[in-house]
């Protein structure tokens, strides 16, 4: 899902910036003139180890220093494309992108995760996230009867507010129907296999709770139809 977001935030932050009048090349240089020295650095290290990559090497070898935005995006990886995104959405003074960039944060962390197989279940104690809960996400919440005690407890453990933060993400970003469809299949599944033995977690609230939580959200959000 979280792959599925980043190319669908590739592809809505291009169809904005090809309704502006902002040149694609001179976006990319005015980003790369507004990092420090340090940043910079960072940037060239990372555009280095990719120049032997068999699957963006050569665009870095035929765009290097004078890279359009959309060729720009399949060199860098996730972190920096999302710091590119918050200086496009600042730039162009679009408010959704700049509202998204909170959102792809957050998603960024679980995709971390999941992609160096962390156990992402191993602590669902409240009050262990850093970060303020969407606004929009909680009204979402709100809509499909989940309290305001509820979602607040339950939100402020960092994994369940990161796993929520990218079910609705990706309600609000994918626009198409073949997708969300195919993720709603797999998250019901999902579901499935966390209840299979629902009873070794008899005595274990946090888990039982958590697990119901995350539940009513997927059945709420992504039926199948």
């Amino acid at each position: 899902m979280a792959l599925d977001i980043e190319h669908f935030a590739k592809v809505e932050l291009l169809k904005v910036i090809e309704n502006s009048d902002i040149d694609a090349y001179d976006l990319v240089e005015d980003y790369i003139k507004s990092l420090d020295e340090v940043r910079l650095k960072i940037l060239n290290d990372e555009l280095n180890r990719n120049m032997n990559n068999p699957y963006c090497g050569d665009i870095i070898a035929k765009y290097k220093d004078n890279y359009p935005i959309w060729d720009f995006m399949e060199v860098i990886p996730f972190g920096r494309f999302i710091n590119v995104y918050r200086f496009c959405a600042e730039t162009i003074y679009d408010k959704k992108l700049r509202d998204n960039y909170f959102l792809l944060l957050s998603i960024k962390d679980l995709r971390n995760a999941t992609a160096h197989n962390n156990c992402l279940i191993n602590n669902l104690s409240p009050r262990t996230s850093n970060h303020r809960t969407n606004y929009g996400l909680i009204h979402e919440l709100s809509k499909i009867g989940i309290s305001n005690e509820v979602h607040s407890k339950k939100m402020s453990n960092a994994r369940i507010q990161q796993i929520v933060t990218l079910l609705y993400t990706h309600k609000r970003i994918i626009k198409s129907d073949g997708v969300i469809n195919h993720q709603s299949e797999v998250l019901n599944e999902t579901i499935t296999r966390m209840y299979k033995h629902i009873e070794y977690y008899r005595n274990n609230e946090m888990v039982t709770t958590n697990f119901g939580f995350l539940k009513t959200i997927v059945d709420n959000w992504y039926p199948i139809v």
